[in-house]
């Protein structure tokens, strides 16, 4: 028996940038081994080249003279790659790859809605127990030297443009030191920090911070404290823990688990005890809850077939903790040739859609010769949807840039209906290396037509225009955000028909159910009340003219029963020069109403970019973008 550790590049770079930190891995390693140690064993490091795993899986198992090889199950793409080809080349030699998991419940999943899931689940299942002692690695295997933080860094920057800083979601220093602090010291530091925050909102809060100082970490109570706000109820707990979980120091019975001990030392009546006690462990309860129903659906989900009629297949990508669901198409599944020259192509829904929303366009420019990625934001569809500042920051500069280099890997030409329209420009205006252009569609955000003007000056690319109006109260957020989402809920069909005015078949049952369903997902509510609490943000066309610069595309629906199509087509046109302007006989959703001319559109923008069909990248921002990336 051997604990064996591959260090691919690329699926290192993935679990670093996951974990939010080189050095948050770096320590979860170095306290593994030294776990393993004190049991009689060791980790073994097995050194590969980029996408080398399966085979050095193999040559593990060779060396070992292993029959079988025991890996965890993970839906994320690059994970379930590296396994298919693991165990391909284990059967050449006779020998078998067996993936396992420990969901939260007996029997797994129950259905893809969470209300039918929770239903008929079984019994919480509960957390396995450490091994007293474990078996040397055979003769066969050497330790190896652990890998250091500053090799793990380079990994992560050669995966995708750097490190990103520790959860980026806009946590505070002290909750970002106590999730580093509690990751790079193991299992152990992990579950002391969990202790601490499951005790935080207590009597028990001072013990357990002084267990958590003995431990090395900062003030669990005083970080928990400090990530909570009025638009993130629960946020603590992701802020704090989401290092830990990526890393797999704490599982989800763990937390669920300590989390159920922490409640049943409350009193039994509410009246003696104030809400705040039993808010760490509500949120962690949650956090864990939805973590495991997430990540049953995706498994369940994994290299599927694209739903509602498209092309490609379903994957799944975890950014910064949260997992997240894409769709990719590629010219060969649908049985075309590549266009030379072709960039990817990145499709961004709109609020309360979700990738496959997109099903014609993706599998229209695929059969052109196009790559197509269309990837569901957090908080949307069937990706994840904890408790974080959503908003245009989180996705735009946030999620979209991140997809662009740690998935696609290459600049793309971007296209975003809706608020995804503002995201993409958003995205673009903050790295424009990484977008040979931008395509918007019926985009949200406001056009003021300063961006052009003399004396238009600089400026962050996501800086919020202050009104300095205070966030509304937390009561008012929930009697009017929950009226609204019941309304929503039962008017799903009949609201997407009145956005799909020329062709409201195509506004079809598959798609108000996928709505439906994502709407009962745990979270989803957290996610429509952001709107109440998002920043002013800054004109569409400054992000665009100012901080992007590059080539920009607009396909109107000018029949949009929501505001002046029109009018707004021609303000963008009037306020970003150079912009190409098709208006389409069509609503709110062009890319599902008409998708065979939102395809050649794009196809069209794409040639005039200089992609597919010959030619660099594009003009503007665009034209570092090979060499930024590629280079």
């Amino acid at each position: 028996m051997a604990a064996v550790y591959v260090l691919d590049p690329a699926l290192a770079a993935t679990t670093a940038r996951c974990a939010g930190s080189a050095a948050a891995l770096a320590g979860a390693l170095s306290a593994l081994r030294a776990s393993l140690r004190v049991r009689g064993s060791d980790l073994v490091i097995m050194r590969c080249g980029a996408g080398e795993a399966g085979a050095a899986v193999a040559a593990a198992a060779a060396a070992a003279g292993a029959a079988r090889v025991f890996a965890e199950a993970e839906p994320l793409h690059l994970w379930t790659d590296a396994a298919a080809d693991a165990g391909a080349r284990l059967a050449v030699d006779g020998r078998s790859l067996t993936l396992w998991d420990a969901p939260l419940h007996e029997g797994g999943m129950a259905g893809d809605s969470y209300k039918a899931h929770a239903r008929r689940r079984g019994r919480r299942a509960a957390p396995l127990p450490a091994p007293g002692a474990v078996p040397p690695p055979p003769p066969g295997l050497h330790p190896g030297l652990l890998p250091t933080e500053g090799e793990l860094a380079a990994m992560a920057a050669g995966g995708g443009g750097g490190t990103p800083a520790l959860l980026s979601f806009g946590a505070p220093p002290a909750a970002a030191a106590a999730a580093l602090a509690a990751a790079r010291g193991g299992e152990h530091a992990a579950r002391v920090a969990l202790g601490a925050y499951l005790a935080s909102g207590g009597a028990a809060g001072t013990r357990a911070t002084a267990a958590s100082a003995r431990a090395g970490l900062v003030c669990v109570a005083a970080a928990a404290a400090a990530a909570e706000g009025p638009a993130t109820p629960g946020g603590s707990f992701p802020a704090l823990f989401a290092p830990s979980l990526a890393l797999g120091l704490l599982s989800r019975r763990r937390v669920a688990a300590d989390a159920a001990a922490a409640l049943a030392r409350l009193p039994p009546f509410p009246s003696l005890s104030s809400p705040a006690a039993s808010a760490p462990a509500r949120a962690a309860a949650a956090a864990a809850d939805a973590s495991d129903f997430h990540a049953l659906m995706a498994a369940s989900r994994s290299r599927a077939p694209a739903g509602g009629g498209g092309a490609g297949e379903t994957r799944h990508w975890r950014w910064r903790g949260v997992l997240t669901e894409f769709l990719v198409a590629t010219p060969a599944s649908v049985g075309a040739l590549p266009l030379p020259g072709a960039p990817a192509m990145l499709l961004v829904h709109g609020f309360g859609a979700f990738g496959e929303q997109w099903r014609g366009v993706v599998a229209d420019l695929a059969a052109r010769g196009f790559t197509v990625y269309a990837p569901t934001l957090p908080g949307y569809g069937r990706s994840e949807k904890p408790p974080l500042p959503y908003g245009q920051a989180l996705w735009g500069p946030g999620f979209v840039a991140d997809f662009v280099e740690g998935v696609v890997g290459r600049p793309v030409i971007a296209a975003g209906n809706s608020i995804g329209g503002y995201i993409v420009a958003a995205a673009a205006a903050s790295r424009p290396a990484l977008f040979a252009g931008v395509a918007l569609l019926n985009p949200a955000g406001r056009v003021d037509g300063l961006a052009t003007g003399a004396d238009a000056g600089g400026g962050a690319p996501m800086q919020a225009d202050e009104d300095g109006s205070p966030p509304p109260s937390r009561l008012f957020v929930e009697t009017v955000s929950r009226a609204l989402f019941l309304y929503l809920e039962l008017s799903i069909g009949s609201t997407l028909k009145r956005l799909y005015p020329t062709n409201p078949g195509a506004a079809d049952d598959w798609l108000a159910g996928e709505i439906a369903r994502a709407a009962a997902d745990p979270g989803a509510l957290s996610v429509f009340q952001s709107v109440f609490y998002m920043p002013r943000p800054r004109a569409l066309d400054t992000l665009l003219v100012r901080e992007y610069g590059g080539p920009v595309a607009v396909l109107q629906g000018e029949l949009d029963p929501l505001n002046d199509a029109k009018g707004r087509a021609r303000a963008l046109e009037a306020a970003v020069p150079g912009a190409r302007v098709t208006l389409l006989a069509a609503g709110h959703c062009p890319q599902d109403e008409v998708p065979d001319q939102v395809a050649a559109g794009l196809a069209a923008f794409a040639g005039e970019c200089g992609q597919g069909g010959g030619g660099g990248v594009g003009a503007g921002g665009g034209r570092e973008a090979a060499t930024a990336v590629a280079g």
